[in-house]
């Protein structure tokens, strides 16, 4: 069982001042009806039933209390019929208290009935206009218009998409309805491209970003192997070239039985490097 809408009130105390929004209290149960279908005798039971099992469904005694439960009942048209049960049968007082707003008096629950095909579209212009009626260019050109910057709002754009469907064809037919549906829809997708393009270029950036820091990165390591063999062949032929001198040193002591420092005379070794062999050969 599953009733259309259930609006739960949080705040106690705050009051709705939308006309179709006055009546509601902690708990409202709201049946919608779509432009094709009517409100029935049974509809009516079937709702109040479901108000009922909500109300007693919970688990603790009387913690949702009747007084706070509210029942709307949504039509394109005039339930006359149901209407007409209410006032013979269940002898409720039906008021009217605005254009297309019904209140019902005479049950614990709060109930109303909301005829969409008469409420005044200067109040109520979206609900007015989920319809498959509309004929008026000057409500559509004020819907049209309410519409524009809103586009990217979820609610506003499902609520378009369903009228524009339903109505396919007098959109289709009013050439200037038609325009300004077809410019309001190109600028959004514009503005969609424009996003698009803005982020694949952030992308792109951060791409061409990611690549040259990664062939920096190459470089250096490059550099630093380069560097390193260089230094490697450097430290080897230098210490190739000492290991030398160093036999030759040492040839020399042990054939001519003369000094370290007499063999690096004859061998013209720098002094600087002197200390080096001296050690060598001392170990």
């Amino acid at each position: 069982m599953l009733v259309d809408i259930l609006v739960i009130k949080k705040k106690k105390g705050e009051k709705i001042h939308k006309n179709i929004g006055r009546i509601f209290r902690t708990y409202n149960l709201i049946e919608y009806k779509s432009p094709s279908d009517y409100l029935s005798v049974d509809d009516f039971y079937k709702v109040y039933g479901y108000a009922c099992f909500y109300k007693a469904d919970t688990g603790r005694e009387n913690e949702i209390p009747a007084e706070e439960i509210t029942i709307t009942f949504v039509a394109k048209n005039y339930p006359r019929k149901m209407i007409r049960h209410l006032l013979d049968v269940r002898k409720y007082t039906i008021e009217k208290i605005e254009p297309g707003i019904y209140y019902v008096y005479g049950d614990v629950f709060a109930i109303q009935i909301i005829v969409t095909g008469q409420l005044s579209p200067e109040h109520n212009l979206w609900l007015y206009s989920l319809t498959d009626t509309l004929t008026d260019s000057r409500i559509t050109k004020e819907l049209l218009n309410e519409y524009r910057g809103k586009e990217n709002n979820n609610l506003y754009s499902a609520a378009m998409q369903v009228i524009v469907a339903a109505n396919e064809q007098q959109f289709k037919e009013d050439k200037n309805m038609c325009d300004a549906l077809m410019k309001i829809i190109n600028e959004k997708v514009d503005e969609k491209a424009e996003a698009l393009a803005n982020e694949r270029a952030e992308v792109l950036a951060n791409e061409r970003a990611e690549v040259l820091a990664k062939q920096k990165t190459e470089k250096l390591i490059k550099r630093a192997v380069r560097e390193g063999r260089l230094e490697g062949r450097l430290e080897g032929k230098l210490e190739g070239k000492l290991e030398g001198k160093l036999d030759s040193v040492k040839n020399l002591i042990e054939s001519l039985k003369i000094t370290a420092d007499q063999a690096m005379d004859l061998l013209k070794i720098p002094s600087s490097e002197r200390s080096i062999y001296r050690d060598a050969v001392n170990k």
